[in-house]
């Protein structure tokens, strides 16, 4: 399934199956509990704010070209998320699936300036994570 240029794939509360998305340059939404289920989610430039669920490969989730993606659906999709050109922003916590990678791959073809942009929010939920896992990881030696 593909959007592209400035359509809107609007699930409103329904929920729906496909194989491959490919959003170019659009928005994908939907109202909660709606939730978009790919293989795969190629995503370019645009807005998805529908959760998103599937994606079984390596990369569940791949940014790719010089644009920005928003994505602010609770997402639950596997195989991780690679940022191998533009911007990625993180538009809410649940944005990027729990326990899954968030990948910046600098060395991709046209990836010069990739980033991943999370909310205000999520850089303290972050800096506490890793003090968190920092005291958990620390032992007094003897």
């Amino acid at each position: 399934m593909q959007v592209s240029n400035g359509a809107q794939l609007d699930l409103d509360i329904y929920s729906g199956t496909v194989g491959a998305v490919t959003l170019i340059d659009g928005a994908i939404s939907g109202t909660d509990p709606s939730t978009l289920t790919g293989s795969t989610f190629d995503v370019r430039k645009g807005t998805i704010s529908v959760s998103l669920a599937g994606a079984t490969l390596s990369a569940g989730l791949t940014k790719t070209t010089a644009g920005t993606v928003t994505l602010t659906g609770t997402n639950s999709y596997s195989g991780g998320t690679v940022v191998k050109g533009g911007t990625l922003e993180i538009g809410s916590t649940g944005a990027l699936p729990s326990g899954m990678a968030l990948t910046i791959d600098t060395n991709a073809a046209g990836a010069a300036g990739a980033s991943a942009v999370p909310e205000p929010g999520t850089i303290a939920l972050l800096a506490a994570a890793l003090a968190t896992l920092a005291v958990a990881g620390w032992r007094r030696r003897k």
